[in-house]
Order: C-alpha cells, then structure tokens, then sequence
C-alpha cells in the first residue's frame, strides 16, 4: 500500500524593474531575483531563515 503525503504551495512571481519578485499566498516573505527560478529560491531560504 502506498501513501502520499502532499502540500501545495500558492506562490505568485511578479516582474519589477530589475528582476522578479515571489511570495506564497498569505506569506510575508518576498524572494527577490533576476529569474523566477532565482526568485523562488530565494523566497524559500528567507523562509527557512524566518522559522529558525
């Protein structure tokens, strides 16, 4: 038997001037970068450094 464990992320990516900028929905943590690949990365590590 198998089971899956799952969690589904929200997580908007907004073009600014310099790059793009993402953020979960209901997050006050914003990633910043000059991709949307560096700007989710870049939201996620400040979200590991926010809960410990």
């Amino acid at each position: 038997m198998m089971t899956w464990n799952s969690q589904i992320f929200q997580i908007r990516v907004k073009e600014t001037n310099g790059g793009y900028q993402a953020q979960e929905v209901g997050s006050t943590n914003v990633g910043a970068g000059e991709s949307i690949p560096d700007a989710i990365t870049d939201y996620a590590e400040r979200c590991k450094r926010s809960e410990g």
